[in-house]
């Protein structure tokens, strides 16, 4: 039995416990500008001109080069602490109710993302518990976590896709001209929040042609689909008329443009999959479980709609040869699949063996073995100590040393030096962080590796635990106080939610399970004209 209200709050509690105390980096404050500005005065643009971030605008103010969707994400919170300061309490960046507010609206979207998976799986016809597990370790397991708790756009980018997968799924379920409208709308909306989605939008609309291919009036059902779609990108266009004074805006961190697109990139590839840098399956290990589950899968449109979506962005990102997000945690432009990937895992996760549980249970300790430190040391700490920026632009001579930094941008090169992977680096920064320890260079990974220049690029980096209540140095006492009473009231939140969930989770199921979610509504199973269940039935 699972109660997917019960689902939302016990990850929005974590989520929201777990947010970040690192405020906007320098196309965030940016975004932050426009949230507040739209929350405040009801205006779109920016209050500074930022080179490389902002552009002129059609009224000739600065407007950040990246879609409306992403600023929005912080309105509520602007909205909040706008609020908060009418009562009469001072709030700022930097507070601590500053902080609190800020990783709401985040915490919020990350867990309907979940929520949103959750009831996909159901109604494609998954065992309850399987697509509990999906839905929570591939968002909390992977390399997903550092970004769902929060400014960052890509907790956008993931609810969309798993809003995509549940109007797929709806549609499967039950092939009506609302359900239709909705999957348009849902694969149109991506492009909106990020026109370099399109292997997404691809994936919703084959997963919705499977599903209606054995419907009456399949006809009717794909133009209302196709309407609902074009709605979408048409906002899209006017979005952009309205900012910019041009329907379309390809640039940085927006769109991949043409020209940097080069077949074939094996080599990218590997560095997007399995590379030391930014290897996909050391930040995502349940990853595996997709590869033996897609078979079973994408029998259904639901995992159709997934497989090309997880697919076709790999594909894509393995052919670009651009800026590819960093710096950052893990394969950042791949944060998206993470819900795609959950769903061809679900299969895989029905199996009652003892020997596929304890698998199970393996791969997602390892996620979060890795994930963990990448959440709890901002990502700038790490690169602020690399003594090459990124190491992975570097060639290397026979010994595996980094030798001479060559001017281009390209973090699919197939390295693998797990001397400087991230994942290590993080895990180092941690334990100095924990102890307080300020001597980085007496034992960072790389030191062996690094020949020509100091080990460390800036002595002046004193990690610290990237969490909302870990107080400032000039904080007084009552401040710190307040912190771990809020932080208490949170976790136990937290915890009481998790614990319901988990009382939830260990209930036997009915014997009419399949495709409902008690409490959360109508998730109705998969009908005749919408493929195989899912996965076999087992939970």
């Amino acid at each position: 039995m699972v109660r997917v209200r019960t689902v939302f709050l016990a990850s929005f509690a974590l989520l929201w416990t777990l947010s970040a105390r690192v405020g906007p980096s320098l196309d965030g404050g940016a975004m932050h500008d426009v949230a507040r500005n739209l929350a405040v005065h009801g205006q779109l643009h920016a209050d500074r001109e930022i080179p490389g971030y902002t552009v002129p605008g059609a009224d000739g103010r600065p407007q950040i080069k990246y879609p409306l969707a992403w600023s929005l994400l912080e309105v509520p919170g602007v909205a909040i602490g706008r609020l908060v300061e009418t009562a009469g309490l001072p709030l700022a960046d930097g507070d601590l109710l500053g902080r609190l507010v800020r990783g709401l609206t985040p915490a919020a979207v990350g867990a309907a993302g979940i929520a949103l998976l959750l009831l996909a799986l159901l109604r494609a016809g998954a065992a309850p518990r399987a697509a509990l597990v999906a839905s929570l370790a591939f968002h909390l397991a992977t390399v997903a976590l550092p970004y769902l708790r929060s400014h960052y756009s890509e907790v956008v980018q993931v609810a969309a896709t798993d809003l995509g997968l549940f109007a797929v799924a709806s549609l499967a379920a039950r092939p009506s001209a609302m359900a239709a409208v909705g999957t348009g709308l849902a694969a149109g909306l991506l492009l909106l929040i990020k026109p370099a989605l399109f292997p997404v939008t691809l994936g919703l609309a084959a997963g919705g042609a499977f599903a209606v291919r054995a419907a009456s009036g399949r006809g009717r059902l794909i133009a209302l689909a196709g309407a609902g779609g074009a709605v979408a990108v048409a906002a899209m266009v006017v979005e952009n008329l309205v900012r910019f004074g041009t329907p379309f805006l390809g640039d940085y961190g927006y769109f991949p443009i043409p020209q940097r697109i080069e077949w074939p990139q094996a080599g990218r590839a590997f560095g997007l999959l399995l590379g030391s840098g930014i290897g996909l399956l050391w930040y995502a290990p349940v990853a595996v479980l997709a590869i033996a589950g897609a078979r079973r899968a994408v029998r259904h449109p639901l995992g159709v709609a997934a497989a090309v979506s997880a697919g076709g962005l790999v594909l894509l990102y393995s052919a670009y040869t651009g800026w590819h997000g960093a710096e950052q945690w893990g394969p950042r432009y791949l944060v998206p699949i993470v819900g795609p990937l959950a769903v061809l895992a679900a299969p895989a996760l029905e199996s009652a063996s003892r020997l596929r549980k304890t698998v199970v249970a393996g791969l997602v300790a390892a996620g979060l073995w890795v994930n963990v430190p990448g959440a709890l040391v901002h990502y700038l700490d790490f690169y602020a100590v690399l003594p090459y920026r990124p190491y992975w632009h570097e060639p290397l001579d026979e010994k595996g040393h980094v030798t001479v930094p060559v001017a281009r941008d390209n973090l699919y090169l197939p390295h693998f030096v797990p001397a400087f992977s991230p994942i290590r680096g993080h895990r180092w920064l941690l334990g100095h962080a924990l102890s307080g320890d300020p001597d980085l260079a007496a034992d960072c990974p790389w030191r062996e590796q690094v020949v020509d220049r100091p080990a460390i690029r800036s002595a002046d980096v004193a990690p610290r635990v990237d969490l909302w209540f870990v107080p400032e140095p000039g904080w007084p006492d009552s401040t710190r106080a307040q912190a771990w009473v809020l932080l208490g009231v949170l976790a136990l939140a937290t915890a009481a939610a998790w614990v319901d969930m988990m009382v939830l989770y260990r209930r036997p199921p009915g014997p009419s399970h399949r495709g409902r979610a008690a409490g959360g509504g109508n998730a109705r199973g998969p009908r005749a004209g919408g493929g195989s269940p899912l996965a076999g039935g087992r939970s």
